[in-house]
């Protein structure tokens, strides 16, 4: 075990400052970090539906350490890092395997091994938060008990996560909906004390949805900290409260034919197959992936044996998440969650960015490691994902090891029709030195302005240089020609 973390070290940690390129939203918040150290006037994001904890802690790192790409995306792979050794902690309740079998799923995944390395908000604390409402359900399951501690850690883990981003409440939605499809229509239900929590959960969700949503933007600093603190202190009331209740066994009390449980759940994997199956099989084979962050374009062969492997791997996962559901297995009630999640998923949202299935991969990985555990064909599964796993690999080496690859802007299209560029993760130095060398005082973007801009402000910001107001350049992504993957042009004077 400590093998996969020195892995997970080197490659979330080797040129992290360099590769991938920085993206706009990551230089957006770098830029908000630095105006958080002269004054935090609002507790709202991007927009109304995130929070600033990823731009207030890099604010922090900046103020105590330093300030640079790396500091911006040191965070990201320090909360990643966690959450991977707190689900390996939870797994290892069960068995070794448990934990190995879950390092490998996770190394062969570009989502995992790519999207760590960005600091989005997404990706900064999706892991960690879902290893800490792992740890808590498994703590107040094997006790059976609701214990104040996990049951306030829960809560407060859920209401930190909407707040860093509303899809995070997909997660809470789809617990709660899952369990109480289990409560009506299978015979191995919840325990009531979850169910309880899961309820209370949802009410603290609602409450922090509408005010996110409708007064978080108009509170001065000081009233917006004084509705954080109502939320933990409402959140530690309810712990107390709930650790009052001595109810025990299974809830139950709920009576629903089961065709209708059925056609529930098909209806929520068909609205999934619909809008999101295509993009989560971009998301198992990798190597789109890898195109859109790296512009890196794996050879015939590597895409047949991705997509193979991805497709199969995919396969499974229904047919063992039916299988649990229909036979009403040991199985059932994570089977039962994740395929809610799924139609939940799709009322979220129907986009198909890469960082919206962090949540799902999460809740398969823990979910698959265990039916490929126990499963009689576990060998062949591993041999699988082994050569997954040094598929990935290869295609790593070749990307952080191969001295300067040359690169375009590639095009893509993800999921159900997404358009993706992979210019908006290009590294930012040769646009960098030649913003420097010929002193623009004016520069004239071209399609994606904000991919290009923000990050020129961000470095412009780190590292002053010179600016001649009479010197113009155009800029642009390159999907043309290969080199560093823009287009760049000095605008040629008129002759006086």
């Amino acid at each position: 075990m400590a093998l996969s973390f020195i892995y997970f070290g080197f490659w979330w940690g080797y040129r992290l400052d360099e590769l991938p390129g920085l993206h706009a939203d990551e230089a957006w918040a770098g830029l908000m970090a630095y105006a958080y150290k002269d004054k935090l006037d609002s507790l709202t994001g991007m927009n109304n539906y995130t929070g600033i904890l990823q731009p207030y802690l890099v604010s922090l790192i900046f103020h105590h350490i330093d300030a640079g790409v790396f500091e911006l995306r040191i965070s990201t792979v320090f909360f990643n890092f966690c959450g991977v050794a707190i689900i390996s902690r939870v797994l290892y309740h069960f068995s070794r395997w448990h934990v190995i079998v879950f390092l490998l799923i996770f190394s062969q995944s570009a989502l995992l091994m790519v999207t760590t390395r960005i600091a989005w908000e997404v990706n900064t604390f999706t892991l960690f938060l879902m290893s800490i409402i792992l740890l808590s359900i498994h703590r107040l399951i094997k006790t059976e008990s609701n214990s104040p501690a996990y049951c306030f850690l829960f809560l407060v883990v859920n209401l930190a996560g909407t707040y860093n981003h509303i899809l995070f409440s997909s997660l809470s939605v789809s617990l709660l909906i899952g369990s109480l499809i289990c409560i009506a229509g299978t015979k191995r239900p919840v325990p009531v004390y979850l169910l309880y929590i899961l309820f209370a959960n949802i009410f603290n969700l609602i409450l922090l949805f509408f005010t996110m949503r409708y007064l978080l933007g108009l509170l001065s600093l000081k009233s917006g900290l004084a509705v954080s603190v109502i939320f933990l202190f409402t959140a530690m009331i309810e712990s107390f409260m709930l650790s009052k209740i001595r109810t025990q066994g299974p809830a139950g009390g709920i009576k629903v034919r089961p065709e209708v449980i059925t056609i529930a759940i098909l209806l929520a994997t068909c609205t999934f197959l619909v809008f999101h199956s295509s993009a989560l099989l971009d998301v198992l084979t990798n190597y789109k992936i890898l195109t859109n962050i790296y512009s890196y374009t794996p050879s015939i062969l590597e895409k047949v044996l991705l997509f193979a492997l991805g497709s199969l791997f995919l396969v499974c996962i229904f047919y063992s998440l039916f299988a649990d559901f229909f036979r009403k297995t040991a199985f059932v009630w994570p089977a039962v969650v994740i395929l809610s999640y799924m139609g939940i998923l799709s009322i979220y949202t129907t986009n198909n960015s890469f960082r919206y299935y962090l949540i799902i991969y999460v809740m398969l990985s823990v979910y698959i490691t265990h039916k490929i555990v126990l499963s009689p064909h576990r060998k062949k599964i591993m041999v699988a994902l082994t050569v997954s796993f040094f598929l990935m690999n290869f295609s790593l080496i070749e990307i952080y090891l191969v001295p300067h690859r040359k690169l375009k802007a590639v095009e893509l299209v993800v999921g159900n029709g997404q358009d993706e560029n992979s210019g908006h993760f290009l590294p930012k130095k040769p646009l960098i030195d030649f913003l420097k060398s010929k002193k623009a005082g004016q520069i004239i973007y071209g399609s994606d302005r904000y991919f290009i801009e923000q990050p020129v402000l961000f470095y412009r910001k780190l590292n002053p240089w010179p600016e001649d107001i009479n010197n113009s350049v155009i800029v642009d992504f390159n999907p043309f020609t290969v080199g560093n993957g823009f287009i760049l042009m000095e605008k040629t004077k008129p002759l006086p």
